[in-house]
């Protein structure tokens, strides 16, 4: 068994949770990656960026740089077929992606 006290360690193991918790979705109406040919990680940046956080605060969520997080909206609005984040918006939202 382990203890663990702390302001820090609580703060990440709330935001461990959170980001687990809004990720979260039934097993039954959650779209797979085979179905979307999404990966999970273009998934979560999609639901990031439903929320509205600019690309300096996904990034850090997600422990990458801007620039690869920008390579993973460009590869994901590619795949979507999509011209800007507003219409990847759309397309997510069509696909079930957001729901």
């Amino acid at each position: 068994m382990t203890v663990l006290r702390g302001e820090a360690v609580t703060a990440l193991l709330v935001k461990v949770f959170e980001m687990c918790w809004a990720s979260a979705a039934p097993l039954e109406t959650t779209p797979s990656s085979r179905e979307t040919g999404l990966s999970a990680q273009q998934q979560w940046v999609l639901r990031l960026m439903s929320t509205g956080r600019k690309d300096e605060a996904i990034a850090r969520e997600l422990g990458l740089s801007v620039r690869t997080l920008r390579r993973v909206m460009a590869d994901l609005m590619t795949r979507l077929g999509v011209d800007s984040r507003f219409q990847a918006g759309v397309a997510a939202v069509k696909m079930g992606l957001l729901d």
